[in-house]
């Protein structure tokens, strides 16, 4: 049995996070015979082939995944009846037309995420959750892309454990900045791909320093998650493609 640790980063076009948040473990399953000596050499350079492929599958992923949230993004900003609905301030006016639209987008490219946000950073609706509003965001991707008035996409971290490939758009009416719109997808779908290709089995981990207790129960209880809060000292296990339990444990023993 090997595994190797992979520090994974969203990068691309529009920008980037430029920030370790987590760890990709892969388990590799080898047979006796490969375990002697003679054969060091050829496990290291495969590991060494895993490490970079899975890291090429991810950035190819969130590439993907960016342009498409990019081209929904372009369609949205669009949108004559939300600018009107925005410029008014009309909260409820503006549900009402973003509701259908986040629908369809959640239907057919996974948005799970639609924000609205001032100039000053603070939220004006959450389409996904539109009872929260007024809360500053203080998000890298809404801050890059308020101090550089472009579009920036990234993958960070939420207070519950999730992963959101997220993009922030100033939006611009007759070449003014009145707001920002938002569009985040989880990005949970991508490890069963990369899993797919590669076989294996894959660990995503997070350090227990970049999320709380309550927050982690609170977001298990939601998305459900592959690990407890109590199963390792200082990380967590918040996704698997492994079932095995003794299979999860060797990989974390070695």
């Amino acid at each position: 049995m090997r595994r190797l640790t992979m520090s994974a980063k969203a990068a691309g076009k529009l920008g980037y996070l430029p920030y370790t948040i987590f760890t990709i473990v892969v388990v590799l399953g080898f047979s006796l015979g490969s375990l002697f000596l003679s054969q060091d050499s050829y496990i290291k350079n495969h590991v060494k082939d895993h490490v970079a492929t899975t890291s090429e599958l991810y950035a190819f992923h969130i590439e993907r995944d960016s342009e498409t949230i990019h081209a929904v993004m372009s369609r949205v900003s669009e949108n004559k009846e939300l600018r009107l609905a925005w410029l008014a301030r009309d909260r409820k006016a503006l549900l009402e037309i973003a509701l259908p639209i986040y629908k369809t987008i959640s239907a057919n490219h996974r948005i799970t995420h639609f924000y609205f946000h001032d100039l000053n950073g603070v939220n004006f609706l959450r389409v996904h959750s539109p009872q929260r509003s007024g809360d500053v965001i203080d998000r890298y991707t809404l801050r890059q892309a308020m101090e550089r008035n472009s579009m920036v996409s990234g993958v960070e971290l939420g207070p519950l454990g999730t992963f959101t490939l997220r993009m922030v758009h100033p939006w611009e009416v007759d070449g003014e900045v009145v707001g920002y719109l938002e569009l985040g997808e989880e990005i949970g779908h991508i490890l069963p791909k990369i899993n797919s290709t590669l076989g294996g089995g894959i660990f995503v981990t997070i350090d227990k320093k970049l999320l709380t207790r309550e927050g982690w129960n609170e977001g298990a209880s939601i998305y459900g998650s592959a690990g407890a809060w109590d199963d390792y000292k200082s990380f967590i296990i918040a996704q698997s493609t492994v079932e095995n339990p003794e299979l999860e444990q060797m990989a974390f023993d070695l």
